[in-house]
């Protein structure tokens, strides 16, 4: 019955136990790539922060407005598309940058909504992430390129389905966002917004370039 009981025990340790050797791994560093992950981890939430910020900053540029008028304005951009900022959290960055003096209530209006309004340290804070997010060259993070990473694990017909979907798929999204552009233009979107547009026409064409010319190689058994 001991034995059972202690069997039952380490059994009942081990979740714990698998979380202190997680834990080792970032704090005492011995596996490498727990650090890693974790600073990688890290700077992803202060880049989308960021983003989110100059967004939420940059809305109330044009004057006070509740949570739902700055989440308009960004939809209008269409900022969930290419910035990788989630709508709801719109609320949650108002109140926050409120406690940080960025903006301030202004007006309580009904129905709870609250009106803010940009400080001129928000002003300040706007310009500066604003310099910084066109001066920083940051990495495209893309599921794709682990993908071919691992192209030699396929079968060469696998290969050339998955690489024609692809490129259906992609001359979609190019053809897609030269029909967004006069739609956007009937919503009051400003001339510059198109910009972010055509440089994400520019990223899937780049990548469309790519797949046509690795289709060739492979069909040639050049690749991988």
């Amino acid at each position: 019955m001991r034995g059972a009981q202690g069997r039952g025990h380490g059994r009942a340790d081990a979740p714990r136990c698998a979380r202190d050797q997680r834990r080792r791994s970032f704090v005492h560093g011995d596996q490498l790539m727990g650090v890693d992950s974790l600073l990688k981890f890290e700077y992803k939430l202060v880049h989308m922060s960021s983003s989110t910020r100059v967004l939420i900053l940059g809305a109330l540029l044009d004057g006070p407005m509740n949570g739902y008028g700055v989440r308009r304005r960004l939809e209008v951009m269409g900022a969930d598309q290419w910035a990788n900022v989630a709508f709801g959290s719109i609320y949650h960055g108002l109140g926050k940058m409120a406690d940080e003096g960025l903006v301030e209530v202004v007006e309580a209006g009904r129905g709870g909504k609250v009106v803010y309004e940009l400080t001129e340290q928000g002003r300040q804070e706007f310009h500066r992430l604003l310099l910084t997010a066109w001066h920083e060259v940051s990495p495209i993070v893309d599921p794709f390129q682990v993908a071919v990473t691992f192209i030699d694990r396929l079968e060469k017909q696998e290969i050339l389905d998955a690489l024609h979907g692809r490129m259906r798929q992609l001359r979609m999204n190019v053809d897609t966002i030269g029909h967004i552009f006069g739609v956007k233009q009937r919503y009051g979107a400003p001339r510059h917004v198109d910009e972010n547009l055509r440089l994400t026409r520019a990223m899937f064409q780049a990548q469309l370039d790519w797949v046509e010319h690795a289709i060739e190689r492979v069909e040639a058994d050049e690749l991988p």
